[in-house]
């Protein structure tokens, strides 16, 4: 993450990107202060809230690269890094939830995630600029299909490499 914000900040093709990426540096550096930290369900549940906001202000980076960028295929990119993050967030939440670890956020995650994923794949759906996406699209939808039966599972340790298999298989 460290890299590529470093990358985007040297980049920076705006003026909205730059003070977009303004906002993400201290939050970053708050979260990474966290993610070193010790250990604890306390500074998980911290990292689960700050995760949050640093994502709403990485999006709002995205949006305005989107905005520079002028097109609509720069949309459909966006919405595929998303998908991305969205199966890693999954997982974190279902993780959250079996730990006990701010369950009823982390359900409230996993739920908007889940319906987030599926309406973005339909929309990614309704694009298709060629047959090499289709057929990337068709295999992302079986692997989905996959995945959600297995965020269906009560979290138990001997299902958290299956959600975790299932995540990243998903997003590649």
């Amino acid at each position: 993450f460290e890299e590529q914000l470093q990358e985007l900040q040297e980049y920076a093709p705006s003026r909205p990107v730059r003070d977009a990426l303004a906002v993400v540096e201290p939050l970053w550096q708050d979260y990474r202060a966290l993610a070193l930290g010790p250990a604890s369900r306390a500074s998980a549940a911290q990292m689960l809230e700050r995760n949050n906001a640093l994502l709403k202000s990485c999006h709002q980076v995205v949006l305005e690269l989107q905005a520079f960028a002028g097109r609509d295929s720069a949309q459909m990119v966006n919405i595929a890094g998303r998908q991305r993050m969205l199966s890693q967030r999954l997982a974190k939440a279902w993780i959250m939830t079996g730990m006990g670890i701010a369950s009823e956020r982390a359900g409230t995650i996993l739920t908007e995630s889940r319906s987030r994923f599926e309406a973005q794949l339909a929309e990614l759906k309704n694009f298709v600029p060629n047959d090499d996406v289709r057929e990337a699209l068709v295999r992302i939808e079986r692997e989905w299909g996959i995945y959600k039966a297995t965020l269906a599972a009560a979290p138990r340790p001997d299902t958290a490499q299956r959600v975790y298999e299932s995540s990243e298989t998903v997003q590649n």
